[in-house]
């Protein structure tokens, strides 16, 4: 006696998971749109001074240096004094903005020197990192590219 069993959509699943395996080799089209999603989070992170997504906002200002900055003219905005490093990290044309892409990678910042010493902090100053990434950002990214690899949405 012979049992034969005859799967029916073989050939088409084959055929799209060959799809999917090429769209993996080069996902740029979805780094792009996480680009612009991480300037859009970016321009949250300043306006909320930090405090998104479920994510703490940074220390306040000592106050005698939050009078200085509103007596020399600057805004009383953390992280914000002339508005370099937020310009770099929230406009994908900044000089400052950096964005380094292959066809698998991306990775994405600022080049403004004294980004670090706020990413850190020092003896003087509480860390307040200027780039905030939350769990709901990462599976907002991961969304992306899944819609990119399986679905080939851009």
């Amino acid at each position: 006696m012979i049992v034969t069993f005859d799967i029916k959509g073989t050939a088409q699943a084959a055929k799209m998971l060959a799809l999917m395996t090429d769209r993996a080799k080069d996902v740029r089209g979805a780094l792009n749109k996480i680009a612009d999603e991480f300037t859009a989070h970016e321009r949250t992170v300043f306006i909320r001074q930090g405090a998104v997504e479920g994510l703490a906002g940074w220390a306040p200002l000592k106050p005698d240096y939050a009078a200085e900055k509103l007596a020399s003219g600057y805004s009383g905005g953390i992280l914000v004094r002339t508005g370099r490093l937020r310009m770099s990290l929230t406009n994908k044309n900044d000089a400052n903005f950096v964005m380094r892409m292959t066809p698998k990678s991306l990775k994405i910042g600022t080049s403004v020197p004294y980004a670090m010493y706020h990413r850190k902090g020092t003896v003087h100053m509480p860390k307040r990192e200027p780039i905030r990434t939350s769990p709901a950002q990462l599976l907002r990214w991961k969304e992306i590219l899944r819609n990119f690899i399986f679905y080939a949405k851009k």
